[in-house]
């Protein structure tokens, strides 16, 4: 048995909850391979929604791809893939710090887990900084003045995390625009902006 917040669960528990199900059943049908059929995504709540998704929708094994994600089940959770589920946390220049963090997926949970595969965005817009599986580590400071990390637009000068997946894949120019991205995940490069040593390849830059 699985638990969470009952704003999480009221959030996806409704009027068309079943038709939305019957909808992602139909459609993972015509999958040439089922196991990998289904992504649930989304950002911030959405996010949390996507998780209590995934559970409903276990049997048909998706993908779960979060950003800005605040924690949402509570552990033990069985059914809980963490292989298959992916959490982004974006990151801001800080000109005291380094860098500040989204605060949204470190907010405290009540008791609440983190599943899936951490990975923290980079300001330079080439890396990803790859925490763990089920990692629970908290990052910080956090960018609570302005909330701008936590956007999934954002503005140029301050990117949310859709400008930055797009600067990440673009600045990929290995791949043509018809295969697969790249992206490097094993630590910021030597020279980029961080706040924790943990998440770059050479020592922070702050």
């Amino acid at each position: 048995r699985c638990t969470s917040r009952y704003g999480y669960f009221d959030a996806y528990n409704t009027t068309y909850r079943p038709r939305l199900e019957m909808a992602v059943r139909e459609c993972a049908k015509t999958c040439s391979d089922p196991n990998n059929c289904v992504v649930l995504t989304g950002h911030s709540q959405g996010g949390a929604v996507a998780a209590i998704a995934a559970l409903y929708l276990s049997d048909l094994n998706p993908h779960v791809i979060t950003f800005g994600q605040p924690v949402t089940i509570n552990a033990p959770c069985g059914i809980v893939s963490s292989d298959r589920w992916y959490r982004f946390v974006n990151t801001k220049a800080s000109p005291v710090v380094g860098i500040t963090y989204d605060p949204v997926p470190f907010a405290p949970g009540l008791g609440a887990d983190s599943f899936g595969h951490m990975m923290i965005l980079s300001n330079d817009e080439s890396s990803v900084a790859y925490i763990g599986l089920d990692a629970q580590d908290i990052f910080g400071p956090l960018n609570v003045v302005g909330f701008e990390s936590h956007s999934i637009v954002g503005t140029k000068q301050h990117p949310g995390y859709l400008l930055r997946l797009e600067a990440l894949t673009k600045n990929d120019r290995s791949l043509s625009s018809s295969s697969p991205h790249h992206v490097p995940t094993d630590g910021f490069s030597a020279g980029t902006l961080c706040s924790e040593h943990k998440e770059c390849k050479s020592p922070c830059r702050n």
